[in-house]
Parts: structure tokens; C-alpha cells; sequence
């Protein structure tokens, strides 16, 4: 096996695997006291929830911030959550909010990344309680790099809308997952 393939000769006889850095998820909370809460802003009449999402990942105890989706009566609100990404790449992109009184349909979250924005309509009284995808996404790696805006313009109702928690997983490339898993076999064998 040496002659025809002398790299991974070479891998198999190595005691040491090198593995990518990890990159933590990127999370950013709308009350005081949350993960990156910096990174929050809102505009329009938002008020403190004490309820909270339960999710793993998240601040226990601080609460959320919750609007009217009434606009005709209570006018138009944005909650902004602004994402600061290590390295650029495809991040899935994920909100969650807690299990609040009077939840509505069609909550608009426009994330905005790399080629523009997207917009999707949330069902927050179908759940609760859970990280809820948005879509995957390409995003630049720097400050301020893209963000998520939940608001009201696409509901004209009685009812609230929650901004709690939005988070940026990083979607490993499947070149990087296929290095990994040649040289995750090529330890086992080693070991063997």
C-alpha cells in the first residue's frame, strides 16, 4: 500500500489528527443581560416579556421583547439582531422565542446575508420553545456582516410577535466533512 499510495501510507502511520478549528454558533439576545445583546436594536413601541425561550443556548430568566402586530393602531415595529461571523461561509440561520401569551402567524423575518435579503413569514403560535430554521445562507466574515429583522409589516391583526433569540450556525463545507472522515478511518485503522 506504501508504493501506490504513499500519503495515506504516510496519514496511517501518523498518531495525529488534525482537526479544523470549532466556530461557536453566534447568538445574539434581545434583553439585557443576553449573549451579544449589543448586537440587538429595535425600533417602533417594543416592551419587556418575561418570557423566555427554553431552548438550549440561551440566558435563562432575563425574558424576551414583545410587539403588537396591530399596525393600523400600534404602528410598525423592527427588532434587528446583527450577526459578527469569524469566517465567511454558508450559516444556517435559526430564531426562537418562548411559549407568550397571544402569538401570531405570518411574523416577518427578512435575514439579510450575503446576495441580498430574503424574507420569511413565521408561524410564532405554531411553536414555541425550539430553534427554528430560517434558511441557510452565505454571509461574509467580519462585524456586522448580516442580521435578521422580525417584524410586523406583513400582519395587520390584534396579537404580539416575539423577539427573543437569533442564532448563525456555520455549515461545514462537505470538502472539509469528506478530510475529516478520511482521516477519522484512517486513525480507526491505525488503532486497529
Amino acid at each position: 500500500m506504501s508504493k501506490a499510495f504513499p500519503l495515506l501510507a504516510m496519514l496511517a502511520a501518523s498518531t495525529v489528527l488534525i482537526a479544523p478549528t470549532a466556530f461557536a454558533d453566534f447568538i445574539v439576545e434581545s434583553r439585557l443581560g443576553g449573549q451579544n445583546y449589543g448586537k440587538y436594536s429595535e425600533a417602533g413601541g417594543w416592551g419587556n416579556s418575561s418570557g423566555k425561550s427554553t431552548v438550549p443556548d440561551v440566558t435563562a430568566g432575563i425574558g424576551s421583547r414583545y410587539g403588537s402586530t396591530y399596525r393600523s393602531v400600534a404602528g410598525e415595529k423592527h427588532a434587528y439582531f446583527k450577526a459578527d461571523l469569524a469566517v465567511a461561509g454558508i450559516y444556517e440561520v435559526f430564531a426562537t422565542w418562548g411559549a407568550n401569551a397571544n402569538r401570531k402567524s405570518n411574523i416577518s423575518h427578512i435575514i439579510t446575508h450575503k446576495s441580498g435579503t430574503t424574507e420569511v413569514l413565521v408561524d410564532q403560535s405554531a411553536t414555541a420553545n425550539t430553534w427554528v430554521s430560517l434558511g441557510q445562507f452565505e454571509f461574509n466574515a467580519g462585524t456586522d456582516v448580516g442580521s435578521v429583522d422580525v417584524n410586523n409589516t406583513k400582519i395587520d391583526a390584534s396579537g404580539s410577535m416575539y423577539a427573543d433569540a437569533v442564532k448563525w450556525v456555520l455549515v461545514p463545507d462537505p470538502a472539509t466533512l469528506a478530510l475529516l472522515g478520511t482521516g477519522a478511518l484512517l486513525l480507526r485503522r491505525r488503532r486497529l
